[in-house]
Order: structure tokens, then sequence, then C-alpha cells
């Protein structure tokens, strides 16, 4: 099973989720358990919005938390499970909020553009960094296996294959818009 994520823009709420029907432009809007708060203040619900959305495929729930594995060593210079522990650790520190999320639910425009902000400006240095863990890994005798990342490829250019399109949902969201998984 692959994990799809979805972005659209200028997003305008329509009627609460139990009673409107999903027609072309809408989406339906919604938070985990324990992460309201990254709906930004929106209501969850069925939205309108503007344009096509951007939707990509990162790959299955295992694909996806090794994407976030190397995020997080690569960032944070521990496992994405240590964030999960330790949450309030790394809050409000770069790609937190993406770290730390279920992979069901809503990303409001505000996190949005912190996050297009933080993927923008780390870009390199998180190049620099997936590189050395990837190069540490096969030193180790890491098969390359371990790296793929759904279909776009496997070690470093599919992992900055994923970061791109990640910054591309979120730049979507980030004008009054969601990001939304599963």
């Amino acid at each position: 099973m692959a994990l799809l994520v979805t972005a659209v823009a200028k997003a305008v709420f329509v009627s609460s989720w139990r009673k409107a029907e999903l027609g072309d432009n809408h989406c339906r809007i919604y938070s985990a358990v324990g992460f309201a708060a990254r709906l930004d203040g929106k209501r969850k619900g069925v939205y309108s919005f503007d344009g096509e959305p951007i939707a990509f495929a990162v790959g299955s729930y295992i694909s996806n938390s090794s994407w976030m594995r190397l995020l997080s060593l690569a960032v944070f210079g521990v496992p994405s499970e240590e964030v999960w522990k330790n949450p309030m650790v790394y809050k409000g520190l770069p790609f937190f909020e993406l770290v730390y999320m279920e992979d069901q639910g809503s990303i409001g425009p505000k996190t949005s553009k912190k996050l297009v902000a933080d993927f923008l400006a780390h870009k390199e240095t998180i190049r620099q960094k997936v590189r050395t863990v990837i190069e540490d890994d096969f030193d180790n005798e890491c098969n390359l296996a371990d790296y793929k990342f759904s279909d776009y490829g496997f070690g470093l250019e599919g992992f900055i294959c994923v970061y791109n399109k990640w910054c591309e949902v979120f730049a979507r969201a980030s004008d009054e818009g969601f990001v939304c998984f599963g």
C-alpha cells in the first residue's frame, strides 16, 4: 500500500465532512488524534479549492519511514523514532512538523509555509548530510535496497527527488491550502 500526498491551494470551507458529497475540486480535511494544531486553526471538513491539486505517491509506508528516518538523521542527528519518543526536544526545529506527523491527516497553510521555507533553506546541507549517512551505512555493508524511495530511485538521488516533491506540495499548500496524507 502506498502513501499518497496531495496538496491544494486557495481552499475554502464548504461544510462538515459528514454532510457533504465530494465533487471535483473538493477535498476532505481532517487531523489525526493529537495533531489538530497542524490545521492552523482551520476547521475539519470539506473544502473547495482552486486549480489542479499536486499529488505524489511517496511510496510504501516502509519507504516513507526510511525517507523520514534519513531526513531526521540529517536534521536532528537521530532517527525519527527518537523524535517520536521525545517530541518536545525537537519541536520548533526545521522539518519537525513533517517528521513528527501521522501518515494520515492534513497540514494547513501556515505550517506549510514554515515547512517550504525549511526545505528551501536547508537543501544543500541536507544533501551533504544524507550523502554522509548513506556512505557510512555502505561502509557497514548496508543494502542499497534500504534506500529505495518509491519510483523516485535509489540512494541520494532518490532521496532528493522525494525531497523536491515534498517542497513542491508544501509550496502549493502555503497559498491558503492544505497538504493531505493518506
